[in-house]
């Protein structure tokens, strides 16, 4: 009978570990949605009122805050949003559905599903960066 080498049962087992760590995290972050929705999230997307309303405010967008953001300005926090938004593969898709909203072309509410669905996997993919619950919604 063959014996397992321990090191490579170790590692496995590390990885199991850290596999198993990721899924309890995304459930943490799925429950927070399941309990609150995405409360004001998308206001800092492409097209979200916090961009459109800050977007000539430089002192504003370069101010920095140690308690939001990881202490990152809200332009170095936009970054992270975008290019999180970029890796899924989904800003094209937030744009064609907030420019149907925009012209009222469809049910507003069946609109705001397809947007939240594109959502809730970049608000993962920003918690796993470590961005707050408070940071993504507020």
């Amino acid at each position: 009978m063959e014996r397992l080498n321990p090191q490579i049962v170790h590692k496995s087992s590390l990885q199991l570990q850290t596999m198993e760590q990721q899924i309890a995290r995304r459930k943490m972050y799925m429950a927070e949605i399941d309990e609150k929705g995405l409360n004001n999230f998308n206001a800092d997307m492409h097209g979200g009122y916090r961009r459109l309303e800050l977007q000539d405010d430089r002192e504003m967008l370069e101010r920095r805050n140690p308690d939001k953001r990881m202490g990152k300005c809200i332009l170095e926090y936009w970054e992270d949003i975008d290019s999180a938004t970029n890796k899924l593969g989904i800003e094209e898709s937030i744009i064609a559905i907030r420019q149907q909203m925009q012209r009222g072309d469809c049910n507003r509410e069946e609109l705001q599903k397809q947007l939240n669905a594109l959502l809730v996997p970049l608000y993962v993919e920003l918690r796993e960066q470590g961005y707050s619950q408070l940071d993504l919604w507020s």
